[in-house]
């Protein structure tokens, strides 16, 4: 099935710009961000350092390979499998009873551990980026895509932020329950 080249190229620009954002504050903070690797206890200690390299480079070389259509695809794909590992790395921890461990999403800053919400949007990203992989008709694409492209990476951004926002806030709120 093909996928309309507006579809994809918006898709493929809002997990570019989260990609590379998230990238961004990975190396800003990256002690913190290690930290939180060595938390997940999924790998050696001695690897928390390495494996976030990668993490971060991974992040990076996925949001520059999103936006050209010739690897598009690839990457993309490889976004749904990164996605996809931080589900399952959730999930694990989930499963051994850890759900306070910082997320990794603000490394503390927003107070989110990990819970099934975390599971949900990463499989939501997911699709999004299966959807960016898949192959695009030849439309060719107009003025009007191209501002719609912009308002829907826009929208997107918006969503994720306020998704991260209700998060923080149900963590927060959960903490004041237990407090109580």
């Amino acid at each position: 099935m093909l996928i309309d080249p507006a579809i994809s190229l918006a898709f493929a620009i809002s997990l570019a710009a989260l990609l590379g954002a998230s990238a961004a504050r990975k190396l800003g903070a990256f002690s913190e961000f290690a930290g939180v690797v060595r938390n997940y206890d999924i790998a050696q200690s001695q690897l928390a350092t390495p494996l976030a390299v990668l993490v971060v480079g991974a992040e990076a070389v996925l949001a520059v390979g999103l936006v050209p259509p010739e690897t598009r695809s690839a990457a993309a794909f490889g976004a749904a499998c990164l996605f996809a590992a931080y589900a399952a790395a959730i999930a694990l921890n989930l499963m051994r009873g850890r759900p306070s461990i910082d997320c990794g999403c603000s490394f503390g800053a927003s107070g989110v551990g990990i819970s099934p919400a975390l599971i949900y949007r990463n499989a939501v990203l997911v699709a999004v980026a299966l959807a960016a992989a898949s192959p695009i008709s030849s439309r060719q694409l107009g003025l009007f895509d191209y501002a719609t492209i912009g308002l829907v990476a826009a929208a997107a951004g918006a969503l994720y932020l306020a998704n991260e926002s209700l998060l923080a806030n149900a963590a927060r709120h959960h903490a004041m329950e237990r407090d109580r």
